[in-house]
């Protein structure tokens, strides 16, 4: 019959494995959803301003619309089309310049999740621990095991 003692042991050993499996992890959840939180605030920032500019993208066709439908001589027409051309352009590049800031930023969160500051429990490389057997599994109790059971 075991001992208090080897039981204690066991705990011990229980233990000792949940804070060298469970500390990294909650670290290195914790990096994960600060990353996310931080890309998110920047995508929802980048998602506002596009929706302004579509918003200014319409108000500006509608305004071309009522222009050219009021235009009365064919350099009123081609002034409204450059300016509305130019606006829309503006838009465009604002738009590719954002997104691309907000790809930046997401690279950016990644890169720094598996750097070598990060905790070995995030990179995927990393290898699973080396587990000692349990005794008596697949094998003989050792002599030290059975001097503590008497």
């Amino acid at each position: 019959m075991p001992t208090l003692k080897a039981f204690n042991g066991f705990t011990e050993h229980q233990q000792a494995d949940a804070a060298m499996f469970v500390g990294p992890l909650f670290e290195g959840a914790s990096n994960v959803l600060r990353m996310q939180a931080e890309f998110l605030q920047r995508i929802e920032g980048a998602a506002s301003e596009y929706l302004e500019r579509r918003r200014a993208g319409c108000v500006a066709a509608q305004h071309l619309v009522e222009t050219l439908r009021d235009a009365r001589e064919p350099t009123d027409v081609l002034k409204s089309q450059q300016e509305w051309l130019a606006d829309a352009t503006q838009r465009m590049m604002a738009d590719a310049a954002a997104w691309q800031t907000v790809g930046q930023a997401l690279m950016s969160g990644a890169s720094r999740l598996w750097s070598p500051e990060t905790p070995a429990a995030l990179t995927p490389e990393a290898a699973p621990p080396a587990r000692r057997p349990v005794r008596g599994a697949d094998h003989a109790p050792s002599a030290e095991h059975s001097k503590a059971a008497e």
